[in-house]
Protein backbone atom coordinates (compact mmCIF):
# COMPACT_ATOMS: atom_id res chain seq x y z
CA UNK A 1 0.00 0.00 0.00
CA UNK A 2 0.84 3.52 -1.21
CA UNK A 3 1.65 6.38 1.71
CA UNK A 4 1.50 8.74 -1.66
CA UNK A 5 -2.13 8.05 -2.17
CA UNK A 6 -3.01 8.69 1.02
CA UNK A 7 -3.72 5.49 2.62
CA UNK A 8 -3.57 4.66 6.62
CA UNK A 9 -2.91 1.32 8.19
CA UNK A 10 -5.56 0.84 10.99
CA UNK A 11 -5.44 -0.73 14.09
CA UNK A 12 -8.41 -1.13 16.11
CA UNK A 13 -7.78 -0.93 20.05
CA UNK A 14 -10.32 -0.42 22.26
CA UNK A 15 -10.09 3.81 24.08
CA UNK A 16 -11.84 4.64 27.23
CA UNK A 17 -15.43 6.04 26.53
CA UNK A 18 -14.31 9.72 27.05
CA UNK A 19 -11.98 9.89 24.17
CA UNK A 20 -13.92 9.33 20.97
CA UNK A 21 -17.26 8.77 19.60
CA UNK A 22 -16.74 5.34 19.16
CA UNK A 23 -14.48 3.61 21.35
CA UNK A 24 -12.94 2.83 18.81
CA UNK A 25 -9.34 4.41 17.19
CA UNK A 26 -7.32 3.49 14.08
CA UNK A 27 -4.02 4.89 13.44
CA UNK A 28 -3.62 6.32 9.97
CA UNK A 29 -1.55 9.01 8.31
CA UNK A 30 -3.11 12.51 7.23
CA UNK A 31 -1.47 14.95 4.55
CA UNK A 32 -0.33 18.15 6.29
CA UNK A 33 1.29 21.56 4.77
CA UNK A 34 4.47 19.98 6.86
CA UNK A 35 3.74 16.75 4.98
CA UNK A 36 2.83 13.61 6.41
CA UNK A 37 2.37 12.31 9.78
CA UNK A 38 1.05 9.39 11.86
CA UNK A 39 -1.49 9.28 14.44
CA UNK A 40 -4.39 8.30 16.50
CA UNK A 41 -8.06 8.77 14.68
CA UNK A 42 -11.25 7.96 16.20
CA UNK A 43 -12.39 5.43 14.25
CA UNK A 44 -16.36 6.64 13.74
CA UNK A 45 -15.51 10.49 12.89
CA UNK A 46 -11.69 10.46 11.86
CA UNK A 47 -11.24 13.18 14.05
CA UNK A 48 -7.45 13.22 15.35
CA UNK A 49 -7.35 12.44 18.96
CA UNK A 50 -4.70 14.17 21.37
CA UNK A 51 -1.35 12.82 22.01
CA UNK A 52 1.85 12.56 19.97
CA UNK A 53 2.18 12.05 15.81
CA UNK A 54 5.13 10.99 13.65
CA UNK A 55 6.34 12.80 11.01
CA UNK A 56 7.18 10.41 8.61
CA UNK A 57 9.58 12.88 6.14
CA UNK A 58 11.09 10.53 3.49
CA UNK A 59 9.15 7.43 3.96
CA UNK A 60 6.18 7.42 1.53
CA UNK A 61 6.72 4.33 -0.01
CA UNK A 62 4.35 0.29 1.15
CA UNK A 63 3.86 -0.12 4.81
CA UNK A 64 3.01 -2.54 7.14
CA UNK A 65 1.69 -2.89 10.85
CA UNK A 66 3.31 -5.76 13.10
CA UNK A 67 0.73 -8.65 14.55
CA UNK A 68 0.07 -7.50 17.86
CA UNK A 69 -0.38 -3.59 16.40
CA UNK A 70 2.27 -1.83 18.40
CA UNK A 71 4.89 -1.30 15.59
CA UNK A 72 4.69 0.03 12.13
CA UNK A 73 7.12 -0.63 9.34
CA UNK A 74 7.43 1.84 6.68
CA UNK A 75 9.05 1.54 3.60
CA UNK A 76 11.35 4.77 2.50
CA UNK A 77 12.78 6.16 -1.06
CA UNK A 78 16.21 5.65 0.62
CA UNK A 79 15.59 1.65 -0.18
CA UNK A 80 15.06 1.27 3.95
CA UNK A 81 12.46 0.79 6.44
CA UNK A 82 11.62 2.73 9.37
CA UNK A 83 10.28 1.03 12.40
CA UNK A 84 8.23 3.09 14.46
CA UNK A 85 6.65 2.56 18.00
CA UNK A 86 3.12 3.23 17.65
CA UNK A 87 1.81 3.26 21.33
CA UNK A 88 4.69 5.70 22.32
CA UNK A 89 4.70 7.07 18.66
CA UNK A 90 8.38 7.34 18.53
CA UNK A 91 10.90 5.50 15.67
CA UNK A 92 13.07 2.74 17.15
CA UNK A 93 15.17 2.62 13.70
CA UNK A 94 15.94 3.03 10.36
CA UNK A 95 17.33 -0.46 8.25
CA UNK A 96 18.82 -0.25 5.08
CA UNK A 97 17.69 -2.67 2.55
CA UNK A 98 20.62 -2.49 0.32
CA UNK A 99 18.31 -3.35 -2.87
CA UNK A 100 18.62 -1.95 -5.94
CA UNK A 101 14.61 -0.96 -6.93
CA UNK A 102 12.76 0.87 -4.45
CA UNK A 103 10.51 -1.27 -2.25
CA UNK A 104 6.95 -2.46 -3.77
CA UNK A 105 5.74 -4.34 -0.98
CA UNK A 106 6.42 -4.75 3.08
CA UNK A 107 4.90 -7.91 4.96
CA UNK A 108 5.29 -8.26 8.69
CA UNK A 109 5.09 -11.98 9.94
CA UNK A 110 6.15 -12.83 13.82
CA UNK A 111 9.89 -11.27 13.75
CA UNK A 112 10.34 -11.06 10.73
CA UNK A 113 9.81 -7.98 7.78
CA UNK A 114 9.66 -9.28 4.70
CA UNK A 115 10.26 -6.66 1.73
CA UNK A 116 10.59 -6.88 -1.85
CA UNK A 117 11.75 -4.62 -4.43
CA UNK A 118 11.75 -5.65 -8.25
CA UNK A 119 12.61 -9.46 -8.56
CA UNK A 120 14.01 -9.55 -5.03
CA UNK A 121 13.40 -9.80 -1.52
CA UNK A 122 14.90 -8.99 1.79
CA UNK A 123 14.35 -9.91 5.44
CA UNK A 124 14.59 -7.95 8.06
CA UNK A 125 15.24 -8.76 12.00
CA UNK A 126 12.27 -7.00 13.24
CA UNK A 127 13.52 -7.33 17.08
CA UNK A 128 17.06 -6.82 16.27
CA UNK A 129 16.42 -3.91 13.59
CA UNK A 130 18.92 -5.96 10.99
CA UNK A 131 18.97 -7.21 7.51
CA UNK A 132 19.25 -11.05 7.76
CA UNK A 133 19.30 -12.30 4.35
CA UNK A 134 18.75 -11.26 0.60
CA UNK A 135 17.37 -13.32 -2.61
CA UNK A 136 16.15 -13.20 -5.66
CA UNK A 137 12.63 -14.06 -6.92
CA UNK A 138 11.38 -15.01 -10.47
CA UNK A 139 9.33 -12.69 -11.33
CA UNK A 140 8.09 -9.09 -9.65
CA UNK A 141 5.27 -9.21 -6.80
CA UNK A 142 1.89 -8.66 -8.13
CA UNK A 143 0.09 -10.26 -4.50
CA UNK A 144 1.35 -10.89 -0.89
CA UNK A 145 -0.74 -12.98 1.72
CA UNK A 146 0.76 -13.87 5.23
CA UNK A 147 1.26 -17.88 5.72
CA UNK A 148 2.48 -20.49 8.17
CA UNK A 149 6.27 -19.97 8.51
CA UNK A 150 6.99 -16.91 5.95
CA UNK A 151 4.80 -15.29 3.31
CA UNK A 152 2.97 -16.51 -0.21
CA UNK A 153 3.43 -13.82 -2.85
CA UNK A 154 1.99 -13.87 -6.30
CA UNK A 155 4.70 -13.14 -9.20
CA UNK A 156 4.40 -11.70 -12.51
CA UNK A 157 7.22 -11.31 -15.33
CA UNK A 158 10.18 -8.87 -14.37
CA UNK A 159 10.18 -7.67 -17.60
CA UNK A 160 7.97 -6.55 -20.46
CA UNK A 161 5.21 -9.03 -21.87
CA UNK A 162 3.03 -11.84 -21.16
CA UNK A 163 4.31 -15.24 -19.59
CA UNK A 164 2.56 -17.60 -16.84
CA UNK A 165 2.16 -16.29 -13.14
CA UNK A 166 4.18 -17.59 -10.48
CA UNK A 167 3.08 -18.44 -6.93
CA UNK A 168 6.39 -18.12 -4.52
CA UNK A 169 6.68 -19.34 -1.03
CA UNK A 170 9.57 -17.01 1.05
CA UNK A 171 10.24 -18.19 4.54
CA UNK A 172 11.58 -16.82 7.70
CA UNK A 173 15.64 -17.54 6.11
CA UNK A 174 14.70 -15.77 2.71
CA UNK A 175 14.83 -18.92 0.85
CA UNK A 176 12.44 -19.20 -1.94
CA UNK A 177 10.68 -21.91 -3.43
CA UNK A 178 7.99 -21.48 -6.24
CA UNK A 179 5.55 -22.58 -8.57
CA UNK A 180 4.61 -21.76 -12.61
CA UNK A 181 1.28 -21.19 -13.74
CA UNK A 182 1.64 -22.28 -17.18
CA UNK A 183 -2.68 -21.68 -17.46
CA UNK A 184 -1.92 -18.31 -15.88
CA UNK A 185 -0.70 -15.69 -18.23
CA UNK A 186 -0.27 -12.14 -16.93
CA UNK A 187 1.73 -9.35 -17.53
CA UNK A 188 1.83 -5.78 -19.69
CA UNK A 189 3.26 -4.69 -22.81
CA UNK A 190 3.88 -0.88 -23.97
CA UNK A 191 3.80 0.23 -27.36
CA UNK A 192 4.34 3.74 -28.31
CA UNK A 193 0.65 4.72 -27.84
CA UNK A 194 -0.66 2.34 -25.14
CA UNK A 195 0.22 0.22 -22.33
CA UNK A 196 -1.87 -3.67 -22.32
CA UNK A 197 -2.09 -5.33 -18.98
CA UNK A 198 -3.41 -8.94 -17.87
CA UNK A 199 -3.87 -9.18 -13.75
CA UNK A 200 -4.59 -12.18 -11.62
CA UNK A 201 -6.68 -11.99 -8.69
CA UNK A 202 -4.87 -13.50 -5.76
CA UNK A 203 -6.22 -15.09 -2.17
CA UNK A 204 -5.13 -17.37 0.68
CA UNK A 205 -7.02 -19.63 2.43
CA UNK A 206 -4.99 -19.80 5.85
CA UNK A 207 -6.58 -22.83 7.10
CA UNK A 208 -5.91 -24.83 4.51
CA UNK A 209 -2.73 -23.26 3.36
CA UNK A 210 -3.70 -23.10 0.08
CA UNK A 211 -3.51 -20.45 -2.07
CA UNK A 212 -5.75 -19.63 -5.08
CA UNK A 213 -4.85 -17.27 -8.51
CA UNK A 214 -8.20 -16.15 -10.88
CA UNK A 215 -6.41 -15.54 -13.96
CA UNK A 216 -7.56 -13.19 -16.58
CA UNK A 217 -9.89 -16.06 -18.64
CA UNK A 218 -11.02 -17.04 -14.98
CA UNK A 219 -8.83 -19.91 -14.89
CA UNK A 220 -8.06 -20.94 -11.50
CA UNK A 221 -4.90 -22.40 -10.19
CA UNK A 222 -5.46 -23.53 -6.62
CA UNK A 223 -1.54 -24.35 -5.06
CA UNK A 224 -1.18 -26.13 -2.04
CA UNK A 225 1.61 -23.87 -0.36
CA UNK A 226 3.21 -26.96 1.57
CA UNK A 227 4.05 -29.01 -1.85
CA UNK A 228 3.61 -26.22 -4.31
CA UNK A 229 1.11 -28.71 -6.33
CA UNK A 230 -0.79 -27.36 -8.69
CA UNK A 231 -4.49 -28.28 -9.99
CA UNK A 232 -6.66 -25.54 -12.54
CA UNK A 233 -10.62 -25.23 -12.75
CA UNK A 234 -12.87 -23.28 -14.81
CA UNK A 235 -11.58 -21.17 -17.27
CA UNK A 236 -9.80 -21.88 -20.75
CA UNK A 237 -6.28 -22.98 -21.09
CA UNK A 238 -5.85 -20.57 -23.55
CA UNK A 239 -6.48 -16.54 -23.64
CA UNK A 240 -9.17 -16.03 -26.11
CA UNK A 241 -10.67 -12.32 -25.36
CA UNK A 242 -8.41 -9.45 -26.25
CA UNK A 243 -10.06 -6.29 -24.54
CA UNK A 244 -8.26 -2.97 -24.17
CA UNK A 245 -6.57 -2.38 -21.75
CA UNK A 246 -6.62 -5.81 -21.16
CA UNK A 247 -8.54 -8.30 -18.45
CA UNK A 248 -8.47 -7.62 -14.21
CA UNK A 249 -9.10 -10.03 -11.99
CA UNK A 250 -9.86 -9.35 -7.94
CA UNK A 251 -10.21 -12.59 -5.61
CA UNK A 252 -10.80 -12.42 -1.69
CA UNK A 253 -11.27 -15.42 0.24
CA UNK A 254 -14.87 -15.58 2.48
CA UNK A 255 -13.71 -18.66 4.55
CA UNK A 256 -16.60 -21.89 4.67
CA UNK A 257 -14.32 -22.47 1.40
CA UNK A 258 -15.60 -19.52 -0.42
CA UNK A 259 -13.64 -17.48 -2.87
CA UNK A 260 -15.01 -13.90 -3.63
CA UNK A 261 -13.71 -12.86 -7.76
CA UNK A 262 -14.53 -9.75 -9.35
CA UNK A 263 -13.13 -7.98 -12.68
CA UNK A 264 -13.05 -6.40 -15.68
CA UNK A 265 -12.78 -7.33 -19.50
CA UNK A 266 -11.80 -3.80 -20.51
CA UNK A 267 -13.96 -1.30 -20.22
CA UNK A 268 -16.72 -4.16 -19.15
CA UNK A 269 -17.30 -5.17 -15.96
CA UNK A 270 -16.79 -8.95 -15.33
CA UNK A 271 -19.04 -9.02 -12.15
CA UNK A 272 -19.15 -10.52 -8.98
CA UNK A 273 -19.55 -14.26 -8.37
CA UNK A 274 -18.37 -16.53 -5.65
CA UNK A 275 -16.80 -20.22 -6.53
CA UNK A 276 -17.31 -22.60 -3.48
CA UNK A 277 -13.60 -24.26 -3.92
CA UNK A 278 -14.91 -27.68 -2.35
CA UNK A 279 -17.07 -28.19 -5.57
CA UNK A 280 -16.18 -25.99 -7.61
CA UNK A 281 -19.60 -24.93 -8.12
CA UNK A 282 -19.75 -20.94 -8.91
CA UNK A 283 -22.53 -18.24 -8.73
CA UNK A 284 -22.95 -15.38 -10.32
CA UNK A 285 -24.35 -12.34 -7.67
CA UNK A 286 -23.93 -9.52 -9.65
CA UNK A 287 -23.26 -9.05 -12.97
CA UNK A 288 -21.97 -5.58 -12.87
CA UNK A 289 -19.38 -5.27 -10.29
CA UNK A 290 -15.66 -4.44 -10.87
CA UNK A 291 -13.78 -4.81 -7.73
CA UNK A 292 -14.55 -6.44 -4.20
CA UNK A 293 -13.36 -5.86 -0.88
CA UNK A 294 -13.45 -7.49 2.64
CA UNK A 295 -14.03 -5.73 5.61
CA UNK A 296 -15.92 -5.75 9.03
CA UNK A 297 -17.12 -9.34 7.86
CA UNK A 298 -18.98 -7.93 4.85
CA UNK A 299 -18.07 -8.33 1.08
CA UNK A 300 -18.46 -5.19 -0.52
CA UNK A 301 -18.70 -4.10 -3.95
CA UNK A 302 -18.30 -1.06 -6.20
CA UNK A 303 -20.91 -1.09 -9.12
CA UNK A 304 -20.40 1.79 -11.64
CA UNK A 305 -21.45 4.42 -9.21
CA UNK A 306 -23.03 2.78 -6.52
CA UNK A 307 -21.27 0.00 -4.18
CA UNK A 308 -23.69 -2.85 -2.43
CA UNK A 309 -22.70 -4.95 0.64
CA UNK A 310 -22.97 -8.50 0.91
CA UNK A 311 -23.33 -10.91 3.92
CA UNK A 312 -19.93 -13.56 3.22
CA UNK A 313 -22.45 -15.86 1.51
CA UNK A 314 -23.27 -13.97 -0.99
CA UNK A 315 -26.67 -12.20 -0.09
CA UNK A 316 -27.61 -8.94 -0.50
CA UNK A 317 -27.62 -6.51 2.66
CA UNK A 318 -28.49 -3.29 0.85
CA UNK A 319 -27.07 -1.20 -1.97
CA UNK A 320 -26.38 2.36 -2.30
CA UNK A 321 -24.99 5.47 -4.80
CA UNK A 322 -22.14 7.40 -4.72
CA UNK A 323 -22.05 10.84 -5.49
CA UNK A 324 -20.26 12.41 -8.41
CA UNK A 325 -16.67 12.19 -7.28
CA UNK A 326 -17.32 10.26 -4.42
CA UNK A 327 -15.44 6.86 -2.93
CA UNK A 328 -16.65 4.46 -0.32
CA UNK A 329 -13.24 3.56 1.75
CA UNK A 330 -13.29 0.71 4.02
CA UNK A 331 -11.61 -0.38 7.20
CA UNK A 332 -13.04 -2.26 10.30
CA UNK A 333 -16.51 -2.34 10.46
CA UNK A 334 -16.80 1.06 8.66
CA UNK A 335 -17.37 2.26 5.58
CA UNK A 336 -15.59 6.10 4.81
CA UNK A 337 -17.33 8.09 1.93
CA UNK A 338 -14.47 10.21 1.24
CA UNK A 339 -14.49 13.36 -1.90
CA UNK A 340 -11.20 13.71 -2.93
CA UNK A 341 -9.77 14.28 0.46
CA UNK A 342 -12.87 15.62 2.22
CA UNK A 343 -14.93 13.07 4.53
CA UNK A 344 -18.78 13.25 3.80
CA UNK A 345 -19.76 10.83 6.20
CA UNK A 346 -19.16 7.06 7.96
CA UNK A 347 -20.94 4.33 7.81
CA UNK A 348 -21.55 1.11 9.18
CA UNK A 349 -20.54 -1.72 6.70
CA UNK A 350 -23.12 -4.32 8.22
CA UNK A 351 -26.00 -2.23 7.67
CA UNK A 352 -25.24 0.80 5.74
CA UNK A 353 -26.65 3.18 8.45
CA UNK A 354 -24.57 6.83 8.50
CA UNK A 355 -22.98 6.86 12.32
CA UNK A 356 -21.87 9.98 12.42
CA UNK A 357 -22.97 13.74 10.23
CA UNK A 358 -21.40 14.94 7.56
CA UNK A 359 -18.45 17.14 8.57
CA UNK A 360 -16.02 18.08 5.63
CA UNK A 361 -12.70 16.44 7.68
CA UNK A 362 -9.71 15.16 6.51
CA UNK A 363 -10.88 11.72 4.57
CA UNK A 364 -8.28 9.35 6.30
CA UNK A 365 -8.12 6.69 4.46
CA UNK A 366 -7.87 3.32 6.37
CA UNK A 367 -7.12 0.02 5.54
CA UNK A 368 -7.71 -2.87 8.76
CA UNK A 369 -5.36 -5.40 9.08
Amino acid sequence: MKLAAALAVAVILVLPASTGASGERVLGIDTTVLGMRLGWYDASTLTRLPGRTVPLVSHEGPWTVSPDGLRVAIAGRAGDIRIIDVKRMRTLGVVALRMKNPPSSVTWWRGRILVTAGAAVAVVDAEGLHLLAHAKLPGVVAGAAVITGGAALLLAPATGGFAAAKVAVVDYGGRVRAATLDRVTIGFRRTTDTTDFRSAGFAVDPSTQRAFVVGPDDTIAAVGLRTLAVSYHGGTSRYAAKPFPGPQRTARWLGNGLLAVAGSDGMIPSGLRIVDTRDWSTRVVDRSSETIDVAGGVLVATIGSSFAAYSLDGTQRYRSSLAAGEQLRTAGRYGYLCSSMTLRAVLDLSSGVPVSPEHGRTCVDVLAR
